[in-house]
């Protein structure tokens, strides 16, 4: 059974963020989410995640859509390995 990130244990949340928030000190790191929950992270996580705001950082009307984003940053990751 497939979870979201919404629905694991708030520690386990937690110590993602946190790993995310030091790779980000070293890498550019961009979370690929819809708006909601965006903001869901923003509002439960932003102890945990300095970076992540309210506001996203591509107005929604001018964002491609987020299959194409998703591959973008597949290709990039499999291009580092």
């Amino acid at each position: 059974m497939s979870r979201t990130f919404r629905e694991v244990r708030a520690d386990q949340r937690r110590d993602v963020c946190e790993l995310t928030a030091t790779l980000a000190r070293g890498c550019d790191v961009r979370l690929i989410a819809s708006a909601l929950m965006i903001r869901w992270l923003a509002s439960e996580h932003r102890s945990d995640l300095p970076g992540v705001s309210n506001a996203c950082s591509i107005p929604w009307s001018r964002s491609p859509p987020i299959d194409e984003l998703v591959k973008t940053a597949w290709r990039q990751w499999t291009q580092m390995a």
